[in-house]
This record gives structure tokens, sequence and C-alpha cells, in this order.
């Protein structure tokens, strides 16, 4: 019997604390084993990225007590063996929550991949598939004459499971793996999935890496301020988290601290271009971002918090969903937890770069955590802005860009454009330019 099974035995019998018995309860929880590794300029392991094998197994757990106090505490191995303990460290945090509500009720889940075999057998097999990766990594990025390296592999395999006292009973078998690799300080890629990398993408990863890298080795210049500014998908995520996503969250919406108040959703103001949509999908194969159930039992699935430019939904969980009058909504577990869609179609990064004569492709920017998120205003630096002039990619310059992302989403000239292996798209904007530093 797992530990998931035997705690939600033991909580069946109403344990009771304080006088209080667990009149209702529900938690999640995880065990797996996770193996890293990692180059640190050029080299394996050291004291900087040493590889390692972490094993463990925990989680959170909600109590409702049957004097109407709540509890939300964690869940750790000693939950069932030392449960008298744990109750009383549980109830000695126990407060009054006039929103608690309902747990959530048993019912239909998706059908989704959270498992990958070959994830899974990196784990429990040869150590020696990720120093492989990473000897390869280092031959591709050494051959183009770049000497500063790091990378990062890491996988990961086990189960978790959701249970509650309404009947829920949800459980899946889950994997990861991460690969990140950088050069010079000057570039840097990831792949993140719940599988692994196949043999091409590996070598598209390191190959995209390689080539940006040595490109911007070499130092250029801002041509004029009014280029064209390509953001590529990683800026673009940044922002879609910090304007809209710090914005869509259900307390902030509720408590007045959101650009958008609930009259906004209700009357389905419309803040963006009417061909766009912005989605949570928990349903995509394979992806961090993937599971059947939130840690609450809130069912996955696809669901528009924009939906054709208009306010549908905010995020929100159970608690959240009671305060404001909104259905709750799936939450994603990882990337990509926003998803940035056009009704049109999109642009090839090709037919994109070839419109940069000049431009800018914008791959990192500093300060997006500092930006105003209410007013979507944002002035950040770009340390090393590509500039590309006919379509050919030259050298960096620092750059400093200003402007109005929700503004951008709104502007009929602002383009989509396809990155290979990318759900979000890149953004071909205008925006205020000067040079930095």
């Amino acid at each position: 019997m797992s530990l998931a099974e035997e705690l939600a035995s033991r909580l069946h019998d109403r344990p009771s604390c304080e006088g209080a018995e667990t009149s209702e309860w529900s938690f999640e929880l995880a065990e797996g084993t996770a193996m890293r590794a990692g180059l640190a300029n050029g080299t394996l392991g050291g004291p900087y990225e040493p590889p390692g094998v972490l094993v463990g197994i925990g989680g959170w757990i909600d109590i409702r007590w049957s004097d109407g106090l709540r509890t939300l505490g964690t869940v750790d191995r000693g939950a069932v063996d030392q449960l008298e303990d744990r109750l009383a460290s549980w109830r000695a945090t126990a407060y009054r929550d006039g929103w608690a509500g309902p747990l959530q009720a048993p019912c239909a889940y998706p059908r989704v991949e959270t498992h990958d075999p070959s994830a899974e057998a990196m784990v429990s097999g040869d150590p020696s598939a990720l120093f492989e990766v990473l000897g390869r990594a280092r031959r591709a990025l050494e051959a183009r004459g770049l000497g500063q390296i790091e990378a990062k592999v890491g996988v990961g395999s086990g189960r978790r499971w959701i249970r509650n006292s309404r009947g829920v009973q949800v459980e899946f078998p889950e994997t990861s793996f991460a690969l990140q690799v950088s050069a010079d300080e000057l570039y840097s890629d990831a792949f993140s999935k719940r599988r692994a990398a196949s043999a091409t993408e590996e070598s598209a990863l390191i190959e995209e890496v390689a080539r940006t890298a040595a490109e911007l080795r070499r130092d250029d210049h801002l041509p004029r301020a009014d280029v064209p500014i390509l953001l590529a998908p990683a800026v673009v995520e940044r922002f879609l988290g910090r304007f809209l996503g710090t914005n869509l969250g259900g307390r902030a919406v509720i408590d007045g601290h959101s650009a958008f108040a609930r009259e906004d959703f209700v009357g389905r103001r419309l803040i963006l271009r009417e061909d766009l949509d912005l989605v949570v999908d928990t349903t995509l194969s394979l992806e961090l971002a993937t599971s059947p159930c939130s840690a609450e039992g809130v069912p996955g699935g696809r669901v528009a918090l924009i939906a054709s430019g208009r306010l549908a939904t905010p995020m929100a969980d159970l608690k959240q969903a009671r305060r404001g009058g909104f259905a709750p909504t799936p939450s994603p577990r990882g990337s990509p937890s926003l998803l940035l869609e056009t009704a049109e179609a999109p642009l090839e990064l090709d037919a994109a770069l070839a419109r940069l004569d000049p431009g800018l492709v914008v791959y990192f920017v500093m300060g997006v955590h500092t930006q105003n998120a209410r007013t979507s205003e944002y002035s950040v630096v770009a340390p090393q802005a590509q500039v590309v002039r006919k379509g050919v990619r030259g050298g960096k310059t620092a750059a400093r860009l200003g402007g109005n992302f929700l503004g951008q989403l709104r502007d009929p000239l602002t383009t989509f454009v396809r990155f290979p292996g990318r759900y979000n798209p890149g953004l071909l904007v205008h925006c205020d330019v000067g040079a930095s530093g």
C-alpha cells in the first residue's frame, strides 16, 4: 500500500486533536527520483554543478476541523507513522477561513500524457546518458571557438496522488526532462518537457546556441532609433507572465490589485486585438503544464482567459472562484503556463527576419520583474540584442526598449512569428528603442 493510500485510510477514521476531529480533508502527495549533472565553464561537475541524485516524497494537505477551523500544511514521509505528531503540528496552525467552502467533488478527468518511458529509463538505468548529452554540447560549442560553456541536464520520474474526503482519487505517473545550454554568457536556450529530447531536438538546440553565440561575439551598433523589434518567445512569455498573468490571478482581481475588475470579466471587456486569445491548457501532450487535475482535484482542460480579445475569466482555485463567483480553472503545473494564440497564420521566422532591414532580434531582457504590471508600460534593457540587416543576422548591441505591452497586442501592425519547437510566438513590434550602456 502506498503512503497516499495509508494516509487516506487513517484520515477516513476522523482522527482528532485538542477535541476537534478532521471532518474533511484533501491532500496531494508526490514521490519521485531526480538526477542531474552539469558543465561549469566547460568542466563537468565541480562545486557549482555537481552530479546528484535526489529521492523524495512530500506534498500538502488541507484539513477542515470539526470546530470550523482550517489548516493548510505540508505532508512528509512521517505523516502515517507519526500521525499524532503531525496532527498536533497541523492543529497548531489552524485558522478560521470564511471562504473555505466545500472540497472538490469527484468528476470526470481528462486523459493526458504525463509519463515518458525513455525518461524513466534514464532515471532507473545507466546515468552515463546524462554525461553523454553534456559531452555532445561541449564538443559542438568548442568547435565554434566558444569558451565559457555552461550546461545543465536533469531527468526525473515519479508518481502523484490527489485524494480527498469527498471521494476524489486521482493517481498518475510523471516524468520530466530539462536541458539548458549557454555559451560565453551571450546566448542560452533550453528544452523542458515531460519527455526526453529526441536526438534531433537535442542537436537543434545545441546548434542554435552555438550559431547564435558565435554571431553575438561580434560587436555591432544600433542602426537607428525607429527599427522594428522581433521579441523572441522567451521574452514574450516573460511579458505575458508580468503584464497579463499577474493581472489575471483570481485573488488579485477580487482584492483590487489587478488592472482588471470583476465587472470587466462579467462585461467581457475588450483589451486585446479581436483575433487574439490567451489560454491555459493542461492537456498538451507531455508538457510540464500537463496533468489531469490541480492539486485540489479541479479537472484539467483548456480554458480561454481572454477570448477574441475580451476578458473571459481569471485564473481561480476553489477559494478564489467561490469569492468571485467564477468557475475554477485548470492550473498548469509548469510551462507553458500561458498560451498566446491568434486566428491568423503566423509569419515564418525567415520571412520575419527578411522584414528587418535593419532591425533587432531580442532574446533576453533585464528588469521585467520591476515593471508596473497594472499599466503594462515597460522600459527594459536588452544587453545582447542581435542586429539584422537585409534579413541577415549580425552581431550584438545593447539596447533599451520601451513600450506598452497590451498596447502592442492591440496594434494591428504587431505580427506573430512562428519559432520552431515553440508553442508561444515571437512578436514583431514597434517600440521606443535607444542605445544602452
